[in-house]
């Protein structure tokens, strides 16, 4: 594969490639892992109000909870490949993961409006480029929560 990228791409892109491979795989698996979450939300939110008749409002909120521990779940054990698995060091995460999409929901509206008001743009790109910064921050973040402690490790 890596001579094959280097073939098409070049030496320098396959150089590239290999030296940041573990950050690349995380980056996709990141991509993967948010879309599959998205999917179970807006999925929960069709099976909700569809089939059950329940409220959009209340349905949003029901695929919402579910897409964010799905997202916990496939962020932690896939994406950063955290094996912790002590409920007090689990809970602790969940709480902080909890903290970082309530920011974002408060990031996202700041954004959006700044963006959409005071400079114009049209919304539905005024969302993308929110979700952009924001998902790029949110990276990092649960890279933080993530992270595994040095007595894990050492096992």
């Amino acid at each position: 594969m890596d001579k094959i990228i280097a073939s098409y791409f070049g030496e320098e892109v396959g150089e590239f490639f290999l030296r940041h491979r573990d950050l690349i795989n995380r980056i996709v698996r990141y991509i993967i892992s948010g879309t599959s979450a998205a999917a179970v939300s807006i999925a929960t939110l069709y099976f909700a109000t569809d089939i059950l008749g329940v409220w959009y409002l209340y349905g949003s909120t029901l695929g919402f909870i579910f897409g964010l521990v799905v997202s916990f779940f496939l962020q932690k054990l896939w994406t950063f490949q955290n094996a912790e698995n002590h409920p007090l060091i689990v809970g602790f995460q969940f709480g902080r993961y909890v903290l970082v999409a309530i920011l974002n929901l408060a990031a996202n509206t700041t954004f959006m409006y700044a963006l959409v008001e005071w400079l114009s743009f049209w919304h539905i790109l005024a969302q993308a480029v929110t979700s952009g910064l924001i998902a790029l921050v949110t990276f990092f973040a649960y890279g933080r929560i993530f992270r595994q402690s040095k007595t894990s490790n050492a096992n």
